[in-house]
């Protein structure tokens, strides 16, 4: 890869294409096993009602699960290329598991102050539960998504800036 006539910055964008292609793959079969879950949360009801989603609440939702997977991506490969073996890239990236697993569950009493749709990985974990509580806010997903492909273009030129320091990349 070295001695090939690429550009370093081509040569991130390659390996986040290339990881992101599988694991876009996994996110979209994560939405769908959602999508198929999603009416029968409503246990305890005489009859399920399938039409609790719109097709607008799903759009929402893997517009947002394909977001937030670019950003877990570029965070992975950065993770990935500073680590010295496979053992201390996957222990740097348990913290960051256990981040994205918390910002599930933190909500400060229904707050929507706009700032916690910029901050990466929350935004993404506020943004679901408004659509599964039926209080979607488009203005909420539009931001989230933006802010979420802001972060992976920062993310890619730094994983591009890391390529070009030779000390990493021997």
């Amino acid at each position: 890869l070295l001695v090939t006539p690429i550009k370093r910055e081509q040569l991130a964008i390659g390996k986040i294409l290339g990881l992101s292609i599988i694991v876009v793959l996994g996110g979209i079969s994560s939405f769908i096993g959602a999508m198929l879950s999603l009416p029968f949360l409503s246990i305890g009801q005489d009859e399920i009602d399938t039409s609790v989603y719109s097709i607008n609440d799903y759009l929402e939702l893997f517009i947002i699960v394909i977001s937030t997977v670019l950003i877990m991506i570029s965070l992975t490969a950065i993770v990935s290329v500073l680590a010295r073996s496979i053992k201390e890239a996957s222990s740097s990236m348990a913290p960051l598991t256990i981040l994205v697993g918390i910002s599930g569950m933190y909500n400060q009493n229904g707050s929507n102050r706009l700032i916690h749709y910029i901050i990466p990985l929350y935004n993404s974990a506020q943004c679901m539960n408004e659509i599964f509580l039926f209080n979607g806010n488009i203005n909420h997903v539009i931001i989230t998504v933006i802010s979420n492909l802001l972060y992976t273009i920062i993310l890619v030129y730094i994983l591009s800036k890391l390529f070009k320091n030779e000390k990493i990349i021997l």
